[in-house]
């Protein structure tokens, strides 16, 4: 422990000074009045001298520096695959376990097990599984193990990972050997299946759309299969297929017409073959969103850059919207072609601010995209209570932070995951202000600190919504978005979700309804809603009910539970199917009606394959100088695991700082000696 102050020594000698100079003026005058003895004198003088010392010092707010010497054991993380696929391997977990806690005095062994998420200790282990995404349990262990003193990861799996990025690229940035366990039978069974689906979930009515079919054949050579697509128990069309191979891979492009608008439920088969191991991944089911018109949406930019490529990119292969891109200088277009608009480092003048204020007065919502071309002054004029004070031109790096609190529409799937690797993007320097009515999307962080600026907000207080975005660089996010997933799907979901919002027609509805489009069969479905009084003001504890109507048209009834200003709903689990909802509500002043659609699907992922793949273990475990064992070495994976090297305990210092103003002790110190300066004298018989 250290004692320290910014003032120099000598202002600490004048406390000092100063308690003599207070206490000798009290108490020397009293040598010659014998009203107390000499050492009852002394008492009370050193009494007061402490006490105004103290005081003195006070005032130079002088700090404490504590310094903790820590010592932590290396920790040892140990997941467990909580699948479906290892459902015969349950009798496993205890032995292991039994192994890894005879590791106890040499290291701290905390347990995990994880099938889509990742979930403290393996008392509640139950292979119900859906999916694996091992990729998102290492990215939590990372989150959670920064800066401390982790040694390796253990790793009881079969291998399959059918959900999330390749595990190998997070493993490899974490820095610690992985020991792997491969679990699951490695042995091929004759089977046949589809393994996946490529098809657009959104399409026109009248249209056909294409859907490609992976189908792929196992110890099948010779055989032949029929593969159809249904619609409500109608063949739309049937072709034999051949698998030439005992291990064949097969990919078939069918055109799918479209006849009805609404959510439409396909269902493809794949027939049987004899001695097949599993009939269950035979079939697959898909839903398609078929709609009866397109939404235009335009660009307008102050001049070309990457990130206008990267929003065009999103809307590719996009059914719903059409985007046009146009310099603000070449624009001449109608604006009452088009659904909304997204304006480029806009607005640099005075007439650009006039126009954007009459798309708006047109009921044109705005998507803004700051960028250096951007003039926050004029920015300011446009009345979206948002603003920079201080800017001066120069930028900064900063990385986005998802908003756990933001409720006006769902986050994509695979976006919390995503964002935490994404690189940063460049934002103007200054203080951040918003008023009443701006809901943050994104935040700013400097590592893993959320400074509390907004990086992606949007805007419920204007006659349309609004969104504002003030960083550059998201062509980066969506490249480094194909390096974690192979596929563009996050980023592109991402930014449609902001455009969809946007753009829904229904924006001066008072009641907004949020869930998620689509459902997988274990999954819980939720809900939530907002209701809004006339001056857009949050309205909270009223009833709201929603009605739920399956595909038969049978109904289901709850009610929305208000927390807050907010209100929530929970129904559970749903068959499989396509579902519609209405739900109501009365503000005060009028009767309000939010409608809306959405799909619970039976992806069964676990059933797809079944065979473990432990070559997919021995490559992480190399890659990570780990090592890979087997159920029937756990000797061996023990004697790796206690033999590595970075099995060390390691020590180090942790200091806080502490003002002695809020140090109570001394101010009860300070307390007491006055009164027991004052207690003396009394007992004495002085004042």
């Amino acid at each position: 422990m250290s004692i320290y102050t910014t003032y120099p020594s000598v202002y600490i000698w004048a406390c000092i000074l100063a308690g003599l100079l207070v206490s000798g003026l009290l108490y020397y005058p009293e040598r010659n009045r014998n009203r107390f003895s000499k050492s009852t004198l002394y008492t009370l003088a050193s009494l007061r001298f402490v006490a105004v010392t103290f005081l003195c010092l006070l005032l130079l707010r002088p700090i404490t520096q504590w310094v903790k010497h820590v010592v932590e054991k290396p920790i040892i993380v140990a997941l467990y695959d909580n699948s479906l696929s290892l459902a015969n391997q349950a009798n496993l977990q205890e032995t292991l376990q039994n192994n890894l806690n005879a590791l106890s005095n040499d290291a701290e062994i905390v347990y995990y097990h994880f099938d889509e998420t990742l979930k403290d200790n393996w008392d509640s282990l139950n292979f119900k599984g859906s999916a694996t995404d091992l990729s998102q349990a290492i990215d939590q262990i990372s989150t959670r193990y920064a800066g401390r003193n982790l040694a390796s990861v253990v790793v009881a799996t079969d291998g399959i990972f059918n959900k999330g990025s390749q595990p190998i690229y997070p493993a490899k940035n974490l820095q610690v050997p992985f020991f792997t366990i491969g679990l699951g039978d490695t042995t091929q069974y004759r089977d046949i299946r589809i393994s996946d689906l490529d098809v657009n979930r959104v399409t026109f009515l009248g249209n056909s759309f294409p859907a490609t079919i992976h189908a792929e054949g196992i110890l099948a050579k010779g055989e032949t299969a029929q593969l159809s697509i249904e619609h409500k128990g109608q063949v739309i069309e049937t072709r034999s297929i051949q698998f030439d191979s005992n291990e064949s891979f097969i990919q078939e492009n069918f055109l799918v017409p479209t006849k009805e608008k609404g959510t439409q439920h396909y269902v493809v088969k794949l027939s049987v073959i004899k001695d097949e191991k599993s009939t269950i991944n035979n079939q697959f089911d898909f839903y398609i969103q078929v709609l009866d018109n397109r939404q235009k949406i335009l660009i307008l930019a102050a001049a070309p850059h990457p990130d206008i490529a990267a929003i065009r990119s999103a809307f590719d292969q996009s059914d719903s919207y059409s985007i046009d891109y146009q310099l603000i200088d070449d624009w001449n277009g109608k604006i009452a072609d088009y659904g909304m608009v997204i304006y480029h480092g806009l607005p640099q003048n005075q007439s650009q601010v006039e126009m954007i204020k009459g798309y708006e007065s047109k009921g044109i919502p705005g998507f803004f995209m700051a960028t250096s071309t951007t003039s926050w002054n004029l920015v300011g004029q446009l009345g979206l209570g948002f603003g920079i004070q201080g800017n001066n031109g120069a930028k900064e790096l900063r990385s986005a932070q998802i908003n756990n609190n933001f409720q006006s529409f769902q986050f994509p799937d695979q976006l919390t995951q995503a964002i935490n690797q994404w690189p940063p993007v460049e934002v103007p320097f200054g203080k951040f202000v918003s008023g009443e009515g701006i809901h943050h999307y994104f935040y700013q962080k400097i590592g893993n600190l959320n400074t509390g600026n907004p990086l992606l907000s949007f805007t419920t207080n204007t006659p349309v919504k609004n969104g504002i975005l003030i960083g550059e660089g998201l062509w980066k996010w969506r490249m480094y978005g194909y390096v974690q997933m192979k596929n563009h799907n996050v980023f592109n979901e991402m930014i449609t979700s902001w455009v969809q919002y946007l753009s829904n027609k229904d924006s001066d509805h008072l009641l907004r309804v949020v869930s998620k489009k689509k459902w997988s069969l274990n999954e819980n479905i939720s809900f939530q809603a907002q209701l809004f009084d006339a001056s857009l003001k949050l309205l909270g504890n009223q009833t709201i009910p929603i009605q739920i109507w399956n595909e038969k048209n049978e109904q289901l009834d709850y009610n929305f539970i208000p927390e807050g200003d907010q209100y929530k709903l929970n129904i559970g689990k749903l068959a499989p199917g396509s579902y519609r909802f209405k739900a109501k509500a009365n503000n005060g002043s009028k009767d309000y009606l939010e409608e809306g659609s959405f799909i619970v699907e039976n992806v069964q992922l676990e059933q797809i394959s079944t065979t473990a793949q432990h070559n997919v273990l021995r490559q992480l475990s190399t890659q990570t100088s780990g090592g890979f064992f087997t159920s029937q070495n756990l000797d061996a994976f023990v004697a790796a695991l206690k033999n590595q090297k970075n099995l060390v305990t390691v020590t180090y210092d942790e200091s806080s700082r502490e003002e002695w103003i809020d140090l109570w002790p001394i101010l009860v110190l300070i307390l007491l000696l006055f009164s027991a300066e004052w207690f003396i004298r009394k007992r004495m018989g002085s004042y």
